[in-house]
């Protein structure tokens, strides 16, 4: 993988930038985004999610970055909208009452302005509200939106996915898009609306060819943008089905990063890492210092499953329970480290050592083999004070 004569990085997020269970990019890169902006490199998020919810994301970047939003269906670079493709308007009521009418799914219906649902499930709007950071609004009915929509879209328990989304193509793939993103969505996009055709129209608003651009994905709502860009790269974790899709797709980061589980240190740990050594930022916390970099995520991870489980007394009689509660969100999360015992916990806030990599390493138990994470212990975790 070289940059050179590269004018355009498009960069699909969950499963491509975000490991499993994160909720944010990491702090490398947004330093990779600023040195790609310094260079005169522009880097896209190329995602279904909605502007606003990017927008905060990208938080300390966000002003330099321009925006493939909503699976390709809007463009946003400098606050405006520089593509946007809408549905004819009966079409996406004919879609989202569909939805609406089917069991176990959640609708969405993005407009430029708004990310609207239906009433009757909060603790889905405080998903959208709090968690991704959309800018929700609640109406009874489709009908309701006096906006034009550019994309539908719903969520469903992932083991009713792959039935849903046959329901649907039978309904609707002779007049829309119906793809997956991620293993719980599903959307519905016009022909033509999808990430690589956005690509290809920011480009030529800006003068980028293709064969100047370059693209990583790993799922179906990618495979259009891995096709037209002229440098695409596909995720070792992709979707079964997205591999060989055209001769031109590498693989951007190879299981020969790791052995038995270790990060290997002659090569970078992810694609943040891989960017990092074509940027010529090469060093401990790009390429090696997997382990350390893992401890502050962990951290994060932790303190997210604390707050999940807030509700609960933190004292001794009820912490084996809190325990129990964090092993769980951090194991449903986390793909790099997990907690292994909830007693371990428990030995963990008095100071002891539960925390392993999980990087075909989950029966390791203590921290003095693992250097680099040990020095980073005392950051990890605390509960009222104690660590």
């Amino acid at each position: 993988m070289g940059l050179e004569g590269i004018k355009l990085i498009a960069c699909d997020l969950d499963g491509t930038l975000l490991h499993p269970g994160e909720r944010e990019p990491r702090s490398e890169a947004f330093e990779l985004i600023d040195e790609l902006h310094r260079r005169g490199i522009v880097f896209m998020p190329a995602s279904g999610r909605q502007y606003a919810s990017l927008r905060y994301l990208f938080a300390p970047v966000a002003d330099e970055l321009a925006y493939v939003c909503e699976n390709g269906a809007l463009v946003m670079s400098e606050g405006r909208a520089v593509v946007k493709r809408s549905m004819e308007r009966s079409l996406a009521m004919d879609i989202a009452n569909a939805v609406v009418a089917y069991p176990h799914a959640d609708v969405t219906l993005s407009c430029e302005g708004h990310l609207y649902t239906m009433s009757g499930n909060d603790a889905f709007v405080d998903h959208l509200r709090y968690e991704v950071h959309c800018d929700v609004a609640v109406v009874v009915r489709p009908e309701d939106i006096d906006e034009d929509v550019i994309k539908i879209a719903f969520q469903t328990p992932e083991v009713n996915q792959p039935a849903a989304l046959e329901y649907f193509e039978r309904l609707f793939s002779d007049r829309v898009d119906v793809m997956t993103s991620g293993t719980e969505w599903t959307d519905f996009i016009g022909f033509g609306s999808g990430k690589g055709s956005a690509l290809a129209d920011y480009g030529r608003a800006l003068g980028i060819s293709p064969d100047e651009m370059m693209a990583f994905g790993d799922n179906e709502n990618d495979r259009d943008m891995l096709n037209v860009v002229g440098h695409p790269y596909l995720m070792e974790s992709c979707n079964p089905s997205m591999r060989g899709i055209n001769d031109r797709v590498r693989s951007a980061v190879g299981a020969e990063t790791l052995e038995n589980g270790v990060v290997r240190r002659d090569a970078p740990a992810d694609l943040l890492g891989r960017l990092g050594v074509e940027l010529g930022i090469e060093g401990e916390r790009y390429v090696d210092d997997a382990a350390a970099r893992g401890a502050d995520d962990m951290r994060m991870r932790l303190d997210r499953a604390i707050e999940a489980a807030a509700a609960r007394r933190l004292d001794g009689e009820d912490f084996a329970g809190v325990g129990q509660e964090i092993e769980i969100a951090v194991d449903r999360t986390a793909a790099d480290f997990v907690i292994l015992r909830a007693h371990d916990v428990v030995d963990f806030v008095g100071g002891g050592m539960v925390i392993a990599l999980a990087h075909g390493v989950k029966n390791q138990l203590s921290l003095p083999g693992i250097p680099s994470l040990h020095r980073h212990a005392p950051r990890l975790f605390s509960i009222n004070g104690r660590r």
